[in-house]
């Protein structure tokens, strides 16, 4: 493969990681600015879709049957760790493409601005009639470091196997 293909294909994913993490923010601060009764509704049309799936898990952890507004605060709290975790790595996922690193001062930045959008988001609620909480924004960083966690393990896969490939 010839140098410019390579460069192509980079430049590609490099803006499919931009468009991805610009369509996360929007997901998200979108839902921010839905007032207490809309975020209600909507994660109720959610928990009312994964109910055949999440109630019998949270049974079988709980050990006992588990009441609606406790699957509804799963169901809300999961959501604010999913979306960090996908915000979070295709961070990660731009800054090593971008950088050629995701080690170092690389994971700073993420860290940083994972914290910063979280925040952002409790600041947002604020305006909407919703209550702002510091445990929401420590539940969106959590989800952060998991997405760090889980890209950086696809991307050591990946150097790994490139290594590999090449040795051939």
């Amino acid at each position: 493969m010839n140098w410019h293909a390579k460069t192509t294909r980079r430049q590609i994913a490099i803006t499919m990681c931009l468009i991805a993490l610009i369509l996360i923010l929007c997901f998200v601060y979108g839902n921010s600015l839905l007032d207490k009764q809309e975020s209600a509704e909507v994660s109720s049309s959610v928990m009312e879709a994964l109910q055949g799936i999440l109630r019998p898990i949270a049974e079988w952890i709980a050990g006992a049957p588990v009441d609606d507004t406790l699957l509804h605060r799963v169901v809300r709290k999961g959501a604010h760790v999913a979306e960090f975790a996908a915000l979070s790595s295709f961070l990660t996922a731009f800054l090593w493409l971008w950088q050629g690193t995701w080690r170092t001062h690389a994971m700073g930045y993420v860290l940083f601005f994972s914290l910063l959008f979280g925040v952002l988001d409790e600041f947002l609620q604020s305006f909407t009639g919703r209550g702002t909480s510091v445990r929401d924004v420590m539940i969106d960083f959590s989800g952060a470091i998991l997405g760090i966690l889980g890209a950086a393990v696809l991307i050591e896969v990946y150097e790994w196997l490139r290594r590999k490939r090449k040795k051939r």
